[in-house]
């Protein structure tokens, strides 16, 4: 007879959540969009950190599960709400949190509730990939990037920006790439990041014919690599 074992999921906070939610100002009322299970917003309030939180999915079944996390826990709302759309002016949200998407949905997000946006002091975002994509959307909509944290979490490698309104741009295209805080600060998960990915594009390039287009691309990558490090 065959034995089955189920393994309840524990929920807790993660380094990369944790980084999350103490980059919110104390005192925040904060919208955490695409909040799952809800751990974020419930952190925020029991360390006193935020004042108000929304918790908010386009999804009712993370809902269900936000709503079991969180109980009881005041000043905690749990609202639906695909992207910003249904954040309310009387809300009066000045951060906002987008986290586990990729970047071209955050940039969506962000792109469509533009109106949204523009009562927002505060972005802490923490795009999947297409990084340089959000660094560079941000500049353009009159957000400068005042922190990045860098970070190795459970084997995966994540950046979290952290973007307030004014006035910034890039002069280098390698700086939007790999974040230009991140390339100042090389603390030391960002430096096994460029280390894996010198290694990477080594391996690639010996599998290429020398001067092609795709072995050039890659040897002037490596390049601008060596010279962060």
């Amino acid at each position: 007879m065959q034995l089955l074992f189920f393994i309840k999921k524990v929920r807790y906070m993660t380094k990369r959540l944790l980084e999350i939610a103490n980059a919110v100002n104390k005192g925040a009322r904060v919208a955490d969009i695409g909040t799952d299970h809800g751990l974020v917003p419930k952190y925020l309030i029991e360390n006193d950190i935020a004042s108000f939180v929304l918790a908010c999915d386009i999804n009712l079944g993370p809902l269900q599960r936000a709503r079991q996390y969180i109980g009881d826990t005041k000043n905690i709302e749990i609202r639906q709400s695909n992207g910003l759309s249904n954040i309310k002016m009387e809300d009066n949200i000045d951060t906002v949190i987008i986290a586990g998407m990729g970047g071209h949905l955050i940039k969506e997000i962000l792109s469509r509730d533009f109106n949204t946006i523009k009562f927002i002091n505060r972005l802490i975002l923490s795009p999947q990939n297409a990084q340089n994509n959000i660094r560079k959307f941000l500049h353009s909509i009159d957000f400068k990037i005042v922190d990045e944290i860098f970070i190795k979490d459970m084997s995966k490698f994540y950046v979290i920006i952290i973007a307030e309104r004014g006035v910034q741009s890039y002069t280098n295209e390698y700086e939007y790439e790999y974040g230009f805080l991140n390339i100042k600060t090389l603390n030391m998960d960002f430096r096994e990041f460029i280390s894996q990915k010198q290694s990477a594009i080594i391996n690639i390039l010996k599998q290429l014919e020398p001067n092609t287009t795709r072995y050039n691309e890659l040897q002037n990558e490596l390049e601008v690599l060596k010279c962060i490090q």
